[in-house]
Protein backbone atom coordinates (compact mmCIF):
# COMPACT_ATOMS: atom_id res chain seq x y z
CA UNK A 1 0.00 0.00 0.00
CA UNK A 2 2.64 2.05 0.97
CA UNK A 3 4.61 1.14 -2.12
CA UNK A 4 1.20 2.47 -4.12
CA UNK A 5 0.79 5.44 -2.53
CA UNK A 6 4.17 6.68 -3.13
CA UNK A 7 4.19 5.43 -6.82
CA UNK A 8 1.16 7.63 -7.27
CA UNK A 9 2.75 10.68 -5.33
CA UNK A 10 5.95 10.33 -7.96
CA UNK A 11 3.87 10.05 -10.86
CA UNK A 12 2.56 13.58 -10.00
CA UNK A 13 4.33 15.96 -11.46
CA UNK A 14 4.33 14.88 -14.90
CA UNK A 15 0.38 14.43 -14.37
CA UNK A 16 -0.45 17.70 -13.74
CA UNK A 17 1.88 19.76 -16.06
CA UNK A 18 1.32 21.38 -19.15
CA UNK A 19 4.48 20.07 -20.67
CA UNK A 20 5.63 17.11 -19.32
CA UNK A 21 9.15 17.77 -17.73
CA UNK A 22 11.26 15.83 -15.13
CA UNK A 23 12.35 12.55 -15.18
CA UNK A 24 9.47 11.39 -17.82
CA UNK A 25 10.67 13.75 -20.40
CA UNK A 26 14.31 12.80 -19.69
CA UNK A 27 12.78 9.23 -20.30
CA UNK A 28 11.43 11.23 -24.12
CA UNK A 29 8.13 10.29 -22.39
CA UNK A 30 4.88 12.13 -23.75
CA UNK A 31 1.39 12.11 -23.20
CA UNK A 32 0.72 10.01 -26.63
CA UNK A 33 3.89 7.78 -26.74
CA UNK A 34 3.99 6.04 -23.58
CA UNK A 35 0.66 4.35 -22.13
CA UNK A 36 -0.28 5.36 -18.31
CA UNK A 37 0.85 1.82 -17.04
CA UNK A 38 4.20 2.12 -18.39
CA UNK A 39 4.60 5.25 -16.63
CA UNK A 40 3.37 3.25 -13.40
CA UNK A 41 5.67 0.91 -13.60
CA UNK A 42 8.86 2.72 -14.21
CA UNK A 43 7.82 4.79 -11.13
CA UNK A 44 7.03 2.52 -9.07
CA UNK A 45 10.50 0.54 -10.18
CA UNK A 46 11.91 4.37 -8.86
CA UNK A 47 10.39 3.62 -5.66
CA UNK A 48 11.60 0.09 -4.89
CA UNK A 49 14.91 1.09 -6.12
CA UNK A 50 14.83 4.10 -3.90
CA UNK A 51 13.26 2.98 -0.84
CA UNK A 52 16.00 0.19 -0.86
CA UNK A 53 18.61 2.62 -0.83
CA UNK A 54 20.10 1.29 -4.49
CA UNK A 55 19.34 3.76 -6.51
CA UNK A 56 19.89 2.29 -10.32
CA UNK A 57 20.34 5.32 -12.15
CA UNK A 58 18.09 5.02 -14.83
CA UNK A 59 15.59 7.47 -13.31
CA UNK A 60 16.79 10.25 -11.60
CA UNK A 61 15.20 13.74 -10.13
CA UNK A 62 16.00 16.37 -11.97
CA UNK A 63 13.26 19.32 -10.49
CA UNK A 64 13.67 20.49 -6.88
CA UNK A 65 9.79 18.82 -6.30
CA UNK A 66 11.63 15.20 -7.31
CA UNK A 67 14.40 15.42 -5.45
CA UNK A 68 12.05 16.45 -2.56
CA UNK A 69 9.90 13.63 -3.43
CA UNK A 70 12.89 11.48 -3.16
CA UNK A 71 13.59 12.37 -0.20
CA UNK A 72 10.27 11.10 1.13
CA UNK A 73 10.67 8.07 -0.74
CA UNK A 74 14.14 6.94 1.12
CA UNK A 75 12.68 7.95 4.18
CA UNK A 76 9.64 6.01 4.31
CA UNK A 77 11.66 2.94 2.60
CA UNK A 78 14.19 3.86 5.58
CA UNK A 79 11.68 3.74 8.58
CA UNK A 80 9.60 0.62 6.53
CA UNK A 81 12.61 -1.54 6.88
CA UNK A 82 13.04 -0.41 10.61
CA UNK A 83 9.65 -1.27 11.10
CA UNK A 84 9.99 -4.55 9.79
CA UNK A 85 13.44 -5.52 11.62
CA UNK A 86 12.22 -4.26 14.80
CA UNK A 87 8.81 -6.52 14.45
CA UNK A 88 10.75 -9.85 13.38
CA UNK A 89 13.04 -8.83 16.77
CA UNK A 90 10.08 -8.76 18.95
CA UNK A 91 9.16 -12.20 17.68
CA UNK A 92 12.41 -13.58 17.82
CA UNK A 93 12.52 -12.50 21.45
CA UNK A 94 8.73 -13.45 22.08
CA UNK A 95 9.60 -17.28 21.40
CA UNK A 96 12.98 -17.71 22.89
CA UNK A 97 12.06 -15.85 26.19
CA UNK A 98 11.53 -19.22 28.08
CA UNK A 99 15.68 -19.84 27.11
CA UNK A 100 16.92 -16.75 28.11
CA UNK A 101 15.09 -16.90 31.73
CA UNK A 102 16.44 -20.08 32.42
Amino acid sequence: MLLHALTIFFLLPGRFAKQISGWQAALGYNEYTVPNWQKYLDSSQYCVSNMTGMGFGNIVPLTNFEYFMSCIILTSGVVAFLQFYSDVLFWIEKENRHFMEN
